[in-house]
């Protein structure tokens, strides 16, 4: 390096900013239903009226099990379905 070079006080330049292209990200979450949670849940059947519903202890202790558990299904199903967003309508 030159004498006077180093000490003229000029201090060197530092480079710019680069010119490379900015990449702009953007995000956007949108919270989504499948569309069996957009079909109507058919009404719970009932007993006609006069119909006899007998059995062992064991048989009736499994419909009892079997009548909680689709009890529990239907209300999962509309807690879902109460959950998801108001559909939008198309274009």
């Amino acid at each position: 390096m030159l004498t006077a070079c180093g000490t003229s006080g000029v201090k060197p330049q530092r480079p710019g900013p680069s010119t490379d292209p900015v990449i702009r990200v953007e995000r956007k979450i949108e919270k989504q239903c499948p569309v069996e949670l957009t079909l109507p849940l058919p009404a719970k059947p009932s007993p006609a009226p006069g119909a006899t519903i007998t059995g062992n202890q064991a048989g009736m202790e499994f419909m009892r099990d079997a009548s909680a558990w689709g009890d529990l299904l239907f209300g999962r199903l509309s807690d879902a379905k109460a959950s998801c967003p108001a559909p939008v309508p198309p274009f």
